[in-house]
């Protein structure tokens, strides 16, 4: 069984709001996301293939992070939500608008 997997060799764990940027890379490229809840996976993290557990909740992690595994059906769908975010909010096209919306005082 293959899987496509972050490319890095432990997990990133978010402890800050401006720690945000590991899931957001993840979610742009299509990857599903596991991780606690909290500042760093507010909206738009949520719109993406994500499953949250409550901080320090290890149970809930790890129960997370078999659901992902072992079910094909769901890390696709969790995939292709991942790309549609990805797509809506980190794209080129996304954030050239935002930018120029920010600029422009709107």
């Amino acid at each position: 069984m293959a899987f496509q997997v972050w490319p890095f060799s432990r997990a990133y764990q978010c402890r800050r709001h401006s720690d945000g940027w590991p899931p957001n890379w993840g979610i742009a490229c299509g990857f599903p996301i596991v991780g606690y809840r909290g500042e760093e996976t507010a909206f738009p993290i949520t719109e993406a293939g994500v499953l949250l557990a409550d901080p320090g909740d290890l149970v809930g992690i790890a129960e997370a992070l078999r659901r992902v595994l072992c079910d094909a059906k769901l890390r696709d769908e969790m995939r292709q939500r991942s790309l549609a975010a990805g797509q809506k909010y980190f794209s080129w096209d996304a954030i050239t608008e935002q930018f120029l919306r920010a600029l422009s005082g709107a």
